[in-house]
């Protein structure tokens, strides 16, 4: 056994296990959670972590799993070893459906193979049976009732039933109409001993016709069977009996098959039992945001752990208020000593550690965080409390040194021993020195010790034996309040004095107390109060810097984003003015090809190939002037910062606007965000350069068009073609995607001339007469490229 019934006890593993039962789901897992029992052998224990690990990814990822409820069959199980048991129809139709649910589990074990290995070997033993469940569903009624159509005599005989007793109630309702009974309180029809009878008085004529079946209480009305009914009756008798003969036969055809599969059907149930054990631990432990241990050579480590009978203090969930609890325990430090004031939290800190154990070695999950490790204990030993004992006359000392003597019985390295107020209740000298020589026994033998006490003289201890650790309960000491959190390396101060005062003893009293605590009790308990609060605020600058720490990384990260968002942003600012000025380039030299197709057709002379090449000239030199417009330069100021003025960001690679300045802290926009940066950040630009020159084709100005249409009336038409060429261009900068060209109707010979240029017009997509509204035949439209 590794834990006694008292250890257990006092640790509350009882009451852990009667919360933990109430996630099981039917009373044989339920029953099999309170029998759960701390395991020492290795193989079991990571054979319980493993498959209640993968019961509990299925309850977190709400994976389907056709676990549910199921019938305790236990007691039946005696039954089926008597011969020629017949079952009630409500115990056969339990055992169906229990068959029925190990069929369904035996028909997804395939598909858990691959993610849930441990539960599809777990489920190897059981076995498919649609035989029995099916005979029984045809068979039987969810109520327990056997279903007329069960066997076709069955339903022949049930017929006849009915038919019977409709015909005998109405022979009765016709003798009770000629009496004129019908409607009276002494007109109905009754059953007596089985048969349909009806009441006659004593007086009334037909009585001695009649055989009596039963009498009033008055002994004035007698209940009778009519000769008219009494063949009907029999016949209705022999129906019923044998109809019970025949239910009474498919019951016992179904009992047989019951019998025939027990050994299968118990070892089955036991299976199912254990499952729906591991179940109620895995969702239990959902519950408690639980994790499951790592199992350690050694070292005993908590990490956010918190007490489950605090996380359900009244039966429910409840985590508020709850204060996790870091501690370790290894081979280096196995021996703990908890100091601090009353009702602080060492005992529960104490319980913690034997429970975690407990529940670790049982299967559970344990309410902590990932980073918890427990090692294997074959000895988990507690005493926790008043101890003392009536029954063998002795006091809680005497019984306190008794559990102690108990405890070196079963100690070995391996051990876990957990004492309370260790020696307390005696000469506070006394008991110190003998619990400081017991300590010293422990820390020989290599077991795990977790000790809470109030004498001073222990918390040395560490100073001479270097397996041992001091730990304390925080206090708030300038409330006088406890905090519940554990220190790992400080012993802690009683605050005995100072809770007095604080709760209202007269300051004469408390004054009368303190003046009698000797002179180096009060220096150790002094010091030990300015080292708890030096640790305290040396931990609350060491949340500071973290929390510093991480604005500090949250804001570079946060910084080195949106850099790389602007090296993005420049990319593709960069790529779309490439692509620019290749469509312009692609453009220019679509007009080049044209230029020498003309030259070619039209220039027979000298001249008009100089021409031809004086365009060319000038449409290179456009060319690199646009690509050279497509280059920005940066020119610095050097002028101071003035809040308004363009700045550059190196560290953005982009240009902004200096909005405000503070010392030398500086607030820039850049791309419509705000920054702050350091002065010595940035660079002053020179203001904008005025407006470039557009570029010019040939001589001519282009500037973008200020609207899409122009009148072209009274031109003629090479003048008309002209203006449309200039218009055109003027267009296409101004990103016009269609124009009007109004040149009225007239004898049409200017919208001829007008159709003909824009045919070979490159950067006329289309062109069509107005529709109505537009201007009809009097205008065209044309559709320019993108």
């Amino acid at each position: 056994m590794i834990v006694d019934k008292p250890s257990e006890h006092a640790l509350e593993f009882e009451k852990v296990k009667n919360i933990a039962a109430g996630f099981a789901l039917s009373p044989a897992g339920a029953g099999k959670l309170l029998a759960l029992e701390p395991s020492d052998t290795r193989e079991e224990i990571l054979f319980r972590q493993k498959l209640v690990g993968e019961l509990l990814e299925i309850v977190k990822s709400k994976t389907s799993f056709p676990l549910q409820r199921f019938d305790d069959l236990a007691p039946l199980f005696p039954k089926l070893g008597i011969e020629g048991i017949i079952l009630t129809p409500m115990e056969l139709w339990e055992v169906a459906n229990f068959v029925s649910l190990v069929n369904r589990l035996v028909s997804v074990r395939k598909d858990l193979e691959e993610r849930f290995s441990g539960l599809a070997d777990f489920l190897s033993p059981l076995q498919a049976d649609k035989i029995f469940p099916e005979a029984c569903f045809k068979a039987l009624e969810p109520s327990g009732e056997v279903k007329d159509g069960a066997t076709a005599l069955l339903k022949s005989l049930r017929q006849k039933i009915r038919s019977s007793k409709n015909k005998i109630e109405e022979k009765l309702w016709n003798i009770l109409a000629r009496k004129g009974l019908v409607g009276k309180p002494e007109g109905y029809v009754t059953l007596r001993e089985g048969r349909y009878v009806i009441p006659f008085g004593e007086k009334d004529p037909d009585l001695k016709k009649a055989i009596v079946h039963d009498r009033s209480a008055s002994g004035a009305t007698f209940f009778v069977e009519p000769m008219a009914t009494v063949e009907l009756n029999n016949e209705l008798k022999e129906a019923e009996l044998a109809e019970a003969e025949e239910v009474k036969r498919i019951l016992s055809n179904l009992s047989a098959l019951v019998v025939e599969r027990h050994d299968k059907l118990e070892k089955e149930f036991e299976i199912l039992a254990r499952l729906d054990c591991f179940w109620g631990l895995a969702n239990i432990g959902n519950r408690m945001e639980g994790v499951l241990p790592q199992l350690s050579d050694d070292e005993l480590v908590l990490k956010g752990a918190r007490h489950p009978l605090l996380l359900f203090p009244r039966g429910e969930y409840d985590p508020t208020g709850v204060v996790p609890c870091d501690l370790a325990l290894a081979q280096t430090n196995r021996v703990l000593l908890i100091s601090g004031p009353n009702a602080g939290g060492k005992t529960v800190t104490l319980k913690l550690v034997g429970l975690t154990a407990l529940m670790f070695q049982s299967g559970f999950p344990l309410p902590a965080k990932e980073g918890t490790k427990l090692p294997i204990f074959n000895k988990i030993f507690a005493t926790i409390g008043d101890e003392q004992s009536i029954e063998l006359s002795l006091s809680s000392f005497s019984a306190h040194l008794v559990r102690l003597k108990e405890s070196l019985k079963v100690l070995t390295p391996d051990s876990l021993l957990l004492f309370d107020e260790l020696l307390s209740g005696t000469d506070p000298k006394e008991g110190a020195v003998l619990a400081e020589a017991f300590l010293a026994h422990l820390h020989a033998t290599g077991a795990k010790v977790v000790v809470t006490t109030h004498y001073s003289s222990l918390k040395t201890l560490p100073e001479v034996y270097p397996a041992m650790q001091n730990a304390s309960l925080d206090f708030d000491t300038q409330n006088l309040r406890p905090t519940y959190r554990l220190r790992v390396g400080i012993p802690g101060a009683s605050f005995a004095i100072e809770l007095a005062s604080r709760i209202g003893l007269p300051e004469s009293l408390v004054a009368e107390a303190q003046s009698k605590v000797g002179t180096s009790e009060r220096e150790l308990s002094n010091l030990l109060v300015r080292l708890a609060e030096k640790e305290r605020l040396l931990e609350q600058k060491s949340v500071e810097l973290q929390r510093l720490e991480q604005k500090l990384s949250s804001e570079a990260q946060v910084l080195h984003l949106e850099r790389e968002e602007f090296k993005q942003f420049e990319k593709e600012k960069r790529k779309k003015a490439l692509e620019e000025a290749a469509q312009f380039v692609r453009q220019a030299k679509r007009e080049i090809e044209e230029l020498l197709d003309a030259a070619k057709k039209q220039a027979k002379e000298k001249a008009a190939l100089e021409q031809v090449r004086r365009e060319l000239t000038a449409r290179g030199g456009e060319i690199e002037r646009e690509q050279e417009s497509l280059r920005e330069k940066l020119v610095f100021s050097g002028q101071p910062l003035e809040p308004g003025q363009p700045v550059f960001v190196p560290f953005f690679n982009a240009k902004g606007k200096l909005m405000a300045l503070d010392g030398s802290e500086a607030t820039v926009e850049i791309e419509g965000k705000t920054y702050k940066t350091k002065t010595e950040n940035l660079k002053a630009l020179a203001l904008e350069p005025a407006q470039k020159v557009p570029a010019t084709l040939s001589g001519t100005i282009f500037e973008p068009a200020t609207s899409v249409e122009i009148d072209l009336r009274g031109f003629s038409g090479d003048e008309a073609v002209q203006e449309v060429d200039k218009f055109l261009d003027r267009a296409l900068l101004s990103d016009y995607p269609f124009v009007l060209l109004i040149h009225g109707k007239g004898t049409g010979a200017l919208k001829k001339r007008i159709g003909e240029f824009l045919k070979t017009h490159p950067a006329v997509v289309d062109y069509r007469p107005g529709e109505m509204g537009e201007g009809g035949e009097g205008v065209t439209v044309v559709t320019l490229k993108k």
